[in-house]
């Protein structure tokens, strides 16, 4: 028969081995386990009384108690929501932390921070900055992941070894959400983040290497460091149990949609954006000429239409937050090259004008760069255009003596960069808009 510490010692290590399944706060664990073992005393002492030897007592009381694995879900479940116990609460099993962890553990635990970092990125730069349409898809994607890597991150304070693979899997993403950071325009937050990931990613794979034995005095340092980057000693340290391979895999799914979605997003045209079809661009060159056929002034009027305009073009904050789009237009006025030689190009008596032919009001056009004659102003208020207005930009020029024609004016409109739309005439023209890749209007 054996001793009664023997005894209270496997009574013990079942209630244990009942809490290492359970998902519950730490703080309640010595309290549990005290609640746990008394009811489990007890029936060992019931077990005895009905005749039973204290050996055979004890094997009766664990076998009546419950098999370890239930008990702990029946814990978790009085703990938590079924939700949270049938999924988070077996991913992430409480389990009684020391503080002496492995070196290994912080390279783990960057990788999933790292991801866990970018993923959140990407939910904050779609939610404030993309359009309606790419923001829910971006921040439906991103949710998913967002998941995934916070129930990894909480499993590897948590030590569940699985977490360990599970950082392996992430390294990837890490450059992947880098790019789609990147692309989104978070230049600076996503090279910050990429070089985390690569840092974390290659100390990873250097404490996943097989240790090498060292037999120089001079590199006991590095012995010392290899030891403690050792992965074997991570995985004695973390915690080991049978985990549903549907749970892994759903969390691999989600990362994968979760990585996917803002890429689909950028790439896919939002119907709540216009296209080059729904602005009409037009332009109109009117000569003014002297008794002789010379050109004395230059008028140019440019003209735009929106058939309709977007929703929210750059994003939530920008709309919550009073601001705006702003759109280019770019024209060019150069003079007639007779023999081969250049003539002067043709002098702005006076900046350009906009006005809102619809209703008289003024639009705001402010000059952006160029020189005169080739020059881009912006629409600072583009946001307030409206639908089925006509806008009209007017520019005048005199002209050097003796210039008796000009060449092709171009006038450029630019949508926030997504699409162009140009028109090009001379004197006593008029021309209508037509995409080209990029503004960039010059002359012959």
């Amino acid at each position: 028969m054996n001793e009664p510490l023997a005894i209270e010692t496997r009574l013990a290590a079942h209630v244990e081995s009942i809490l290492n399944g359970a998902a519950f706060r730490k703080r309640e664990r010595d309290e549990l386990a005290e609640e746990l073992y008394g009811h489990l005393w007890q029936r060992w002492q019931d077990a005895i009384a009905s005749g039973l030897d204290e050996d055979s007592a004890a094997d009766e009381a664990i076998r009546s108690f419950g098999e370890s694995a239930r008990l702990g879900r029946e814990v978790t479940l009085a703990y938590h929501s079924r939700l949270y116990a049938s999924t988070i609460g077996v991913l992430v099993p409480a389990v009684a932390t020391t503080a002496d962890k492995p070196g290994s553990y912080y390279l783990v635990w960057a990788v999933l921070f790292g991801t866990f970092w970018e993923v959140t990125g990407v939910l904050v730069r779609a939610a404030m900055a993309w359009t309606p349409v790419r923001a829910g898809i971006g921040v439906a994607g991103g949710l998913l992941a967002y998941v995934a890597v916070l129930i990894a991150l909480m499993a590897c304070n948590a030590r569940q070894r699985w977490a360990l693979g599970f950082a392996a899997f992430e390294l990837p993403f890490l450059v992947w959400w880098a790019a789609v950071l990147l692309w989104s325009g978070m230049a600076v937050e996503a090279l910050g983040a990429t070089v985390v990931g690569l840092l974390a990613g290659t100390a990873t794979i250097a404490a996943l290497a097989p240790a090498r034995t060292r037999e120089s005095a001079q590199q006991s340092v590095l012995r010392r460091i290899a030891r403690d980057l050792d992965p074997r000693g991570l995985a004695r340290w973390l915690y080991r149990r049978p985990l549903p391979r549907r749970m892994l895999v759903g969390l691999a799914i989600l990362l994968i949609l979760g990585s996917a979605a803002p890429v689909v997003a950028l790439n896919l045209p939002d119907p709540t954006q216009i296209g080059p079809s729904e602005l009409q661009v037009g332009l109109s060159v009117v000569c003014t000429r002297n008794d002789s056929g010379e050109l004395r002034a230059v008028d140019v009027t440019a003209s735009f239409v929106f058939s309709r305009t977007d929703a929210w073009p750059n994003g939530v904050m920008r709309a919550l937050g009073g601001g705006g789009p702003t759109d280019y237009v770019a024209l060019a006025v150069q003079g007639s090259r007779p023999n081969g030689i250049p003539m002067v190009t043709p002098q702005a008596t006076q900046g350009p004008t906009g006005r809102d032919a619809t209703d008289g009001s003024t639009l705001a056009v402010a000059f952006a760069g160029g020189d005169d004659g080739r020059a881009i102003w912006s629409i600072p208020d583009s946001a307030r255009l409206q639908a089925g207005h006509r806008y009209e930009i007017v520019s005048n020029y005199s002209v050097a003596p003796g210039l008796r024609d000009v060449a092709p004016i171009v006038f450029g409109y630019d949508h926030l960069e997504r699409f162009v739309l140009q028109a090009s005439a001379t004197c006593g023209q008029t021309a209508t808009g037509q995409i080209v890749p990029r503004l960039f209007v010059v002359g012959p």
